[in-house]
């Protein structure tokens, strides 16, 4: 009976009575049981994001607490968190508390207080400085970026072939690290791409990246009060940036025009768009769906929205396309999906305002910059107030340097209906 059951003879099996490290569903037992707990003490988790928790204390406060297997970060009033940690030792056998927390799950947690109120600066300093230890990777030449744009071309004409596990290796890395590097994640999802067959171009990129990296250790996001500032997005595409003439999509969100992103995404698109203003729709799209994630989430945390979420884009016929009712003859091609985006505007949910390109914040993530421009886009995306003369990738001894005044190369030409587009012409 056993045999016909699939357990061959003579094998021994064993019954697990407890969740072990390593065993497939050990993770998701472990959350069922925290989660029972915590809803003895009142926390409910939430139905978008269930590794969150909420509960109101009784002065009408919202308070939480945010779950990463058995890693838990805390948000609540003094009483609250002796009641959460009573409640935990009762069932868990060893619950160690930290009061101030100066890491989490690998990001260091730095707190500062300012005439404006609280400032939190996150970032990843020791995984990085262990990572360019072990690799021998020491700091750049004063002045250097993560990516040059013109070793992109040169890393395209390249026929030798790297290792490809070793290429993949440092892609990883820097994808880990991306998280509270946004000024590295252009540059990372260019080289991403390369992956199946790399060049020795794209590993020697890659090394680059960090060696800028080793020079700029201390940088990460910085939060700062926004007097609850309600969520704004910045949404950009490059476009035709890409050797098989795909664009690039680039956005964030954050919280006032000049809060620091608490989400960004820099990718490649995955159809080839027939002008610019195709182009910005396909990026409007990926960052309306995180707007409407996050939207669901706040609100889940008791947070209630008076009105649309702003997204800033710099393509006037893009936005026009988006309140429109029908098709017209330039978009009755494009893909249904991108017709949820209307939906979006017209329920209320989401508007789109106009920014020039020159103030358009998320045009660091779709493309590689230099010299100012790279300078201005790591400011907007880290959230830092660095001068040009201020510290800088492979610059460790406060020395200045005079950033060259070179601008990034311009969107690859398309059809002359994407240039019709781009003057407005319907």
């Amino acid at each position: 009976m056993l045999e016909e059951a699939g357990f061959k003879p003579g094998v021994r099996y064993f019954q697990v009575t407890k969740c072990l490290y390593g065993l497939r569903e050990s993770g998701l037992e472990f959350y069922k049981e925290l989660r029972r707990v915590l809803e003895l003490g009142g926390w409910i988790a939430s139905e978008i994001d269930p590794c969150v928790f909420v509960k109101e204390n009784t002065q009408g406060e919202k308070e939480y607490v945010a779950t990463f297997v058995d890693d838990l970060l805390i948000l609540a009033r003094d009483e609250s968190k002796k009641e959460l940690m009573e409640l935990l030792r009762n069932r868990f056998e060893e619950v160690k508390y930290e009061e101030e927390a100066k890491s989490y799950l690998g990001y260091n947690l730095e707190y500062k207080n300012t005439e404006q109120g609280l400032e939190i600066k996150v970032n990843q300093y020791g995984f990085a400085k262990n990572y360019c230890e072990e690799h021998g990777i020491s700091a750049g030449k004063p002045g250097c970026v993560p990516m040059q744009p013109e070793m992109l071309e040169k890393a395209d004409k390249d026929t030798s072939r790297a290792d490809q596990k070793e290429f993949a290796s440092v892609i990883g890395a820097l994808m880990h690290l991306c998280k509270s590097r946004l000024d590295i994640m252009t540059a990372t999802a260019y080289l991403s791409q390369h992956q199946k067959e790399p060049s020795e171009t794209h590993l020697s990129m890659a090394r680059g990246i960090w060696e800028y990296v080793a020079g700029t250790l201390e940088l990460g996001l910085t939060f700062r009060n926004t007097n609850r500032e309600e969520m704004i997005g910045y949404c950009d595409a490059s476009w035709h940036s890409h050797e098989s003439a795909h664009g690039h999509t680039g956005f964030y969100l954050a919280f006032g025009q000049n809060g620091t992103p608490f989400y960004a995404a820099s990718k490649k698109q995955t159809m080839i768009a027939l002008s610019s203003a195709e182009a910005e729709i396909m990026a409007m799209f990926a960052c309306v769906r995180y707007v409407m994630f996050i939207r669901q989430l706040m609100e889940d945390m008791g947070h209630t929205f008076t009105g649309p979420t702003i997204v800033y884009e710099d393509n006037k016929p893009a936005i026009f396309m988006t309140g429109q009712y029908h098709a017209t003859q330039h978009s009755r091609h494009m893909d249904r999906r991108y017709k949820w985006i209307n939906e979006m505007v017209r329920s209320g949910n989401i508007k789109f305002e106009f920014t020039p390109t020159t103030e358009q914040k998320a045009d660091g993530l779709t493309k590689p910059m230099v010299g100012k421009q790279f300078l201005t886009a790591r400011n907007y995306l880290l959230g830092t107030e660095v001068t040009l003369s201020g510290v800088r990738g492979g610059v460790t001894d406060g020395t200045e340097y005079e950033w060259p005044s070179v601008g990034h190369p311009p969107d690859r030409e398309g059809t002359q209906q994407g240039q019709d587009f781009q003057e407005g012409k319907f």
